[in-house]
């Protein structure tokens, strides 16, 4: 075996360029594979980050799907999203959830007039904060957007508003006017200490002819149409640029606390839109939000909202990935095919010239072993000398290098050069002879 490699080695170099034409063809074959499998690489990565990353966005709506913003949307609906144990819950399947109260009837102390008062569970919450149109928050040492999901009482303000905070704080007041329309006994409506937000109704009451009067330690009296207001310091941590004058930001529950303090109205989000949180169990959240959110129908329904899954881009960007896969796994297999295509008549092309050689090798007694080997060893050098030169270029210019698909590359087309050589050794000498006689 060392002899015949060595004649196949001497015959090579003395041959010289006459013998590249096996190297080229092997050194393009392991670029196309490689670029083949870099492209499915790159095109692996996109599909799984595609899958885990864009953001699928299910938001409420009215039936008709026409109002987004000014639902209402009750604990009720809330807790399908953020509590595990009630029934039909989309706890396991949601992501971020954006909700915004707003409270239009807010104050800051030392500045004349309302400000608007957003409660927020995210930036994504108030589309008056995205920066495609032209907002920037700025946010102080320490803080970042990751706020808006806690119940502190801190804030993001307008840059106007921000020249009224005292030591980094801002006194915010929600004022509500107390209704003169519900029937109330004789006496006053009766508030406790100036600031709560616990309003009682009545200090005197009949009791079988009786007035009774209930003595309230530290109240002070509330009539009707009167304005009572309820303050509360909030921390400011940062400004947002290019915002309305007279907006303050704040988490969402704490802005939703705070009314219902003073309103004794339960907890309610003026929208609410949620981020898929694994868009591999799209289909489970569907059929779990079908049971609770109708599609938008203008049909009367006993259900309040709709709910609208904004999945079409998702599919769009999804679908031409999962295709160019399929055309790339189809094109690798018949590139291996057309290896062993290439490798049978690249050798047939190079052993033809050479049937004269091998049937003197043949007519001085050499084996149909002998003659076969020599043939295969030549192919197998220079085409193990083209993958290597293919494989070196690819690992230096290319991130992307595979020893396994090179590899096949050269099972298939020495197989087909196999077959070539088979056919070397079995020469027909006396025609070959007789061939060359004429």
């Amino acid at each position: 075996m060392h002899i015949m490699f060595g004649h196949s080695i001497k015959r090579l170099l003395r041959e010289g360029v006459k013998s590249l034409s096996v190297p080229l063809v092997a050194m393009v074959f392991v670029l196309l594979i490689n670029l083949l499998g870099g492209i499915r690489l790159w095109l692996d990565t996109q599909y799984e980050d595609t899958l885990d990353n864009f953001p699928v966005i299910a938001v409420l709506s009215n039936l008709s799907g026409d109002n987004t913003d000014e639902l209402a949307v009750e604990m009720n609906y809330i807790d399908l999203f953020i509590d595990p144990d009630v029934n039909f819950s989309l706890y396991e399947f949601t992501g971020d959830i954006a909700m915004r109260r707003t409270v239009d009837n807010a104050e800051i102390r030392g500045r004349t007039g309302e400000v608007a008062f957003v409660g927020i569970s995210n930036i994504r919450a108030d589309a008056s904060l995205n920066a495609e149109n032209g907002i920037s928050i700025t946010f102080f040492d320490g803080y970042d957007d990751s706020i808006f999901t806690s119940d502190e009482l801190v804030c993001v303000v307008s840059e106007d508003l921000y020249l009224l905070a005292v030591n980094g704080s801002l006194n915010i007041g929600i004022s509500i006017r107390m209704d003169d329309e519900i029937e109330w006994l004789e006496g006053y409506w009766m508030a406790n200490r100036p600031g709560s937000p616990h309003i009682m109704y009545y200090f005197k009451y009949d009791d079988f002819g009786n007035q009774v009067e209930v003595d309230f330690e530290e109240c002070f009296i509330v009539h009707p149409g009167e304005i009572v207001t309820h303050e509360t310091e909030f921390r400011v941590v940062g400004t947002v640029s290019g915002i309305e004058h007279g907006t303050v930001f704040s988490p969402f529950w704490p802005v939703s606390h705070l009314a219902e303090e003073l309103t004794e109205v339960p907890p309610f989000s003026d929208s609410l839109s949620v981020r898929v949180g694994n868009n591999r169990e799209l289909d489970e959240f569907k059929e779990i939000a079908a049971i609770s959110f109708p599609r938008i129908n203008p049909i009367f329904d006993s259900r309040p909202f709709a709910m609208t899954i904004m999945d079409s881009e998702f599919f769009e960007t999804l679908e031409p990935l999962r295709q160019n896969i399929i055309v790339v796994d189809v094109a690798t297999p018949f590139i291996y095919l057309l290896s062993v295509a290439v490798g049978f008549l690249t050798s047939v092309l190079l052993t033809r010239r050479r049937k004269a050689e091998f049937a003197i090798m043949r007519s001085i007694g050499v084996s149909k072993w002998v003659v076969f080997m020599s043939a295969l060893s030549e192919q197998t050098l220079l085409s193990v000398a083209g993958a290597a030169l293919g494989f070196a270029f690819v690992a230096l210019v290319w991130d992307y290098t595979s020893l396994t698909r090179p590899a096949v590359f050269l099972v298939c087309y020495l197989l087909g050069a196999l077959f070539a050589s088979i056919g070397a050794a079995g020469t027909n000498v006396m025609k070959v002879l007789r061939n060359r006689g004429e």
